[in-house]
């Protein structure tokens, strides 16, 4: 645990390393929490390189680092004093429905994909692990579920010369939830966390990043961008 007169040094540490690497425009600290809105989008590799700096000489503790969105920006924050317990994992029938509820999810989302014979699969199955721990392991402080949407999404044929991934995983999560980035990072896997980005602006996007077909519940995101909120898409290579 940091010493009370080391705190101000590591946060202004870690806002010298917002900016950086995360294009920060504003940072705050508040109640030992170490607070950074950024520009979107933020790709996996500068958020990466982020959580090293923040960690190294042991300043910060992975577990402290989180990733959400607050009046329709991105916001990295770090826990600076000691990190609450999660919420309790439900144990027996619950644990294991819910386990059983992220797989069949995962399936449901590799299926068709599953059925094409100029897909990889082996490559669906890496994804759909990554589908699976995703839905299971990334939940909000109180064990809140994140994903309002989530997927599985191949090039089409005009796209696969261009710079789209082959591959990629889609998901809408929730505005005002902060996820820890460990939990996000293994869960998505190393051969998932290589190439990919979270933003609250997907409307900046190339257009083979808009994903009508995915948000069948669209009116949620709708809704929360009217109140100032904007939910977070995560769109990660295969590999």
């Amino acid at each position: 645990m940091l010493a009370d007169d080391e705190l101000d040094t590591v946060h202004a540490h870690l806002a010298r390393t917002a900016v950086a690497l995360l294009r920060a425009k504003k940072s705050t600290f508040r109640n030992k929490i170490s607070s950074h809105i950024i520009e979107s989008p933020l790709t996996f590799s500068n958020l990466e390189k982020y959580c090293i700096a923040a960690t190294e000489k042991k300043r910060v503790n992975a577990s402290a680092l989180f990733i959400g969105s607050i009046d329709g920006e991105l916001v990295v924050s770090a826990r600076l004093g000691p990190v609450s317990a999660p919420a309790p994992v439900p144990s027996g029938k619950k644990k294991r429905a819910r386990e059983s509820d992220a797989g069949d999810r995962a399936e449901a989302a590799c299926a068709k994909l599953l059925e094409r014979d100029d897909v990889d699969k082996e490559r669906v199955e890496v994804a759909r692990g990554a589908l699976e721990r995703l839905l299971r392991d990334v939940k909000g402080p109180k064990n809140e579920e994140v994903f309002e949407a989530i997927g599985l999404r191949a090039a089409t044929n005009a796209q696969t010369s261009s710079r789209v991934p082959s591959l990629m995983i889609n998901a809408r999560i929730s505005a005002g939830l902060p996820l820890s980035i460990k939990s996000l990072r293994a869960s998505l896997g190393a051969r998932c966390f290589l190439d990919g980005l979270l933003t609250s602006n997907p409307d900046g996007l190339s257009s083979e990043y808009q994903l009508p077909n995915l948000l069948p519940d669209g009116g949620i995101a709708e809704v929360t961008k009217e109140c100032g909120q904007r939910s977070i898409f995560l769109f990660s290579a295969v590999s």
